[in-house]
């Protein structure tokens, strides 16, 4: 993902599947674009996850709360709109 070929397409999409990744009680814990895979058909697919940590893992150190996952769709949100799309 990158400026040049993000659209606000790519950004819905992109957001759309951080929503799932937050629905299955996963933090991502690494938003940036480098992160992000745009396919040829424009469908999004989120990668390397060795930063992130489920809300139920007993393995876990530090639990995470519905706060946590708004503040990182938050800054998704800030990241590609403001910075990437209008930019």
């Amino acid at each position: 993902l990158s400026a040049e070929n993000i659209t606000p397409q790519i950004a819905d999409n992109a957001m759309r599947m951080l929503y799932h990744v937050h629905a299955s009680y996963v933090m991502h814990n690494d938003v940036h674009r480098r992160n992000i895979l745009v396919l040829p058909d424009n469908r999004v697919v989120w990668i390397d996850f060795d930063s992130c940590f489920r809300h139920d893992d007993p393995d876990e150190e530090r639990r995470f709360c519905r706060q946590d996952l708004f503040e990182e769709f938050s800054w998704a949100w800030t990241h590609f709109y403001d910075e990437l799309v209008w930019s």
